[in-house]
């Protein structure tokens, strides 16, 4: 596929073939476009496991069971994205350095090398012919902690994002109509609020015809950010050996 039929088409699609698989070529490939991911610092502070194991996928799809993320168990490949501090770990083992891992700066730059990682299969993968969905939610319903436990992972190592990569036999409808988030030379908080405004209509229009319940993006988005602190609660255990906020 054409790199940019891929980003003019690029959507979640949450319902994949069941019983399908993917060939080590394909995965190879993959694999290929995440190691030559960009890393910050040339820390590689990030590292990818691929699951095609299909009873541990379902295990894992067990932990929420919501039928909109039924793509878990159903994907030819589940990608887990994790944190990896193991490589500060090692290198300070190797040099009679002490490091330091667990601060604000190192979580951040491992957490952007791991959606950069992400980022880089999802453009593989559908160049390959499949479809992605991104699964924050692998930070939550202690998934982590059963990711940690399969697959004997150090307490250094947490996953802090998934990807669903799959083959589908129908291709939802694609929304063409995208919200901008890009500015030249400046920045006015009026424009992005205009937008927002116009890009609340055209969801409602897009969305809301398939919705029974119709679709309200403005209220949506709002609603997604008064949650933070409930969240935040259901994961600091996960992350409690790489993330000092006390530092």
């Amino acid at each position: 596929m054409e790199l940019k039929n891929i980003f003019e088409n690029r959507h979640s699609q949450r319902i994949m073939r069941k019983n399908q698989s993917i060939s080590k070529e394909d995965m190879d490939y993959i694999a290929f476009a995440i190691n030559s991911s960009a890393t910050s610092m040339g820390r590689h502070s990030a590292s990818t496991i691929f699951i095609t194991d299909q009873d541990l996928k379902k295990k894992i799809f067990s932990k929420n069971e919501l039928p909109s993320q039924a793509h878990i168990a159903d994907s030819a490949l589940l990608a887990i994205f994790c944190i990896d501090q193991n490589r500060a770990t090692i290198s300070g083992k190797l040099t009679n350095k002490e490091v330091e891992y667990d601060t604000l700066e190192d979580f951040l730059q491992g957490y952007g090398d791991a959606y950069i990682q992400a980022t880089n299969a999802s453009i593989a993968a559908r160049n390959l012919g499949y479809e992605t969905v991104y699964l924050g939610g692998m930070r939550f319903f202690q998934i982590p902690e059963l990711i940690q436990e399969e697959f004997n992972l150090p307490e250094t190592v947490v996953p802090v994002l998934g990807m669903s990569i799959g083959k589908v036999d129908k291709i939802n409808k694609n929304h063409s109509r995208r919200l901008n988030k890009v500015y030249f030379n400046n920045y006015d908080a009026k424009v992005v609020e205009k937008e927002m405004i116009d890009y609340d209509k055209d969801e409602v229009e897009f969305l809301g015809k398939d919705n029974p319940r119709g679709f309200d993006f403005l209220n949506y988005n709002a609603s997604t950010y008064t949650r933070g602190k409930a969240l935040t609660q259901g994961i600091k255990k996960s992350f409690s050996k790489i993330l000092d906020l006390t530092k």
